[in-house]
């Protein structure tokens, strides 16, 4: 149910079974996140892949943790978040985290900036 072929019908729509575990899913995220930050330290940086999901429980660990956030975004994590109004100010917020942001194109990286990312960490 979760994972990029389970989720998503053609990377258009999400389905309902995946936003049911949600909740459940990015809480998981975070705890295996911050279990390999406590067992397997120190790191250096928190690489997240794909804004949604992974971004949101990757920004809080990396704040609770002192350690800087990178996202790279692949292309459906930034479609979501511009046809799913729930999903925006979540990825605004872990954009607002992250100290860089890489993109896969130029028009990523803007409609990026449009949902919330800085300016700043889009050179």
């Amino acid at each position: 149910m979760w994972g990029y072929a389970q989720s998503l019908f053609g990377d258009t729509l999400v389905r309902w079974q995946t936003l049911a575990v949600t909740p459940f899913a990015l809480w998981a995220s975070a705890q295996a996140v911050a279990h390999t930050l406590h067992t397997h330290a120190p790191f250096d940086l928190l690489h997240a892949h794909w804004v949604l999901p992974n971004g949101v429980p990757a920004a809080v660990i990396a704040r609770q943790h002192g350690i800087p956030l990178v996202i790279s975004l692949h292309g459906s994590d930034i479609y979501m978040a511009e046809r799913y109004w729930q999903t925006t100010p979540p990825a605004g917020g872990a954009f607002r985290a992250a100290v860089a942001i890489t993109a896969c194109s130029s028009d990523l990286l803007q409609r990026a900036v449009r949902l919330g990312a800085p300016p700043r960490t889009s050179a």
